[in-house]
């Protein structure tokens, strides 16, 4: 079974971890890029979700984004984690996330 664990970072942004045989992390990216080439995409009403690939993160971790679109304009970045610890400080996690999100973005 697994638990779930809500966790406010930098004030106002929630990061959600799964914790059980998959340890998981959920959380937003307001005003982040979103630069994949998307092979998986899901489209309802002039509303899209496009998801990039699995990028390994670090050592052991793998992420992959998501671009939410409505009338083509991009809404909102997701971020999806898998193999964390449950015990990883949510704060510093978020704030790698985003770097590394950065980073990509201006390789590409």
């Amino acid at each position: 079974m697994a638990t779930l664990i809500e966790h406010k970072v930098m004030n106002y942004l929630k990061v959600i971890y799964v914790c059980g045989s998959t340890n998981e992390a959920i959380g937003d990216i307001p005003g982040g890029p979103y630069c994949f080439e998307s092979k998986v995409t899901q489209e309802i009403d002039g509303a899209s979700v496009k998801w990039s690939d699995w990028l390994t993160f670090k050592e052991g971790l793998k992420v992959r984004f998501s671009g939410a679109y409505v009338l083509g304009k991009l809404a909102s970045v997701t971020f999806h984690v898998v193999g964390i610890e449950c015990s990883e400080d949510p704060e510093k996690l978020y704030k790698e996330i985003m770097n590394f999100l950065s980073s990509e973005c201006m390789k590409r």
